[in-house]
């Protein structure tokens, strides 16, 4: 029962101390990150600017796995295709910053944030073209098929809500989701259709 009674002082003690210790820089990984384009890994640099563990710059990339299809069709009386676009793997970056309203002090603590959106990544173009059969009008044939990797760009804004919970002084794990627009999408300097942009994750780290 001694020995019962000790270890649960000792862990409030390291909770108390925890909560004392106010945060400098946060290193976080995220091994489930979720975004417009698809799952992947991500890693975020936290570095507080006041004594009181409220405001922090926030720097986080991440790399979006490809594997998203999209499929577009157009038929007409005398021909059809069929574009398969497919994501290839992004680089994203997600410079902002986040506000603590009751600190970064606690063993749970909520922020909210705002942060730009920027992502580098390639998309590949697969169109199948086919075109009347001559044999039968009404059927379409193979006739020919072209495949383009595009350089893509996202520029956009984030709005973030994560929650921290800070189990000792030097560890945190806890959950993070943004969404926000782009405000410019392009494939080979193109302007493209704006897009909503989502963000979610799972987030381990050391806290200095």
């Amino acid at each position: 029962m001694k020995k019962i009674l000790l270890s649960v002082l000792l862990l409030s003690a390291s909770f108390s101390w925890a909560q004392e210790k106010k945060p400098v820089s946060i290193y976080g990984f995220n091994p489930f990150h979720v975004s417009e384009e698809n799952i992947g890994i991500a890693f975020s640099y936290e570095h507080f600017l006041d004594t009181k563990g409220i405001f922090s710059l926030y720097l986080p990339i991440s790399i979006a796995f490809p594997e998203v299809e999209r499929n577009n069709y157009y038929n007409s009386y005398f021909s059809s295709q069929s574009t398969t676009s497919r994501n290839l793997t992004y680089f994203n970056a997600y410079p902002g910053i986040k506000v603590y309203p009751g600190g970064s002090n606690k063993r749970v603590s909520y922020a909210v944030g705002a942060s730009l959106v920027m992502a580098l990544g390639k998309q590949n173009q697969t169109t199948t073209y086919y075109k009347v059969d001559t044999l039968s009008p009404y059927n379409y044939v193979f006739d020919y098929k072209t495949s383009s990797n595009l350089n893509a760009f996202k520029f956009g804004m984030l709005i973030t809500n994560s929650l921290n919970v800070r189990p000792t002084n030097n560890f945190y794990f806890g959950v993070e989701f943004g969404i926000g627009y782009t405000y410019l999408n392009s494939l080979n300097a193109i302007a493209t259709d704006r897009e909503a942009l989502v963000q979610f994750g799972l987030k381990f780290g050391y806290i200095k």
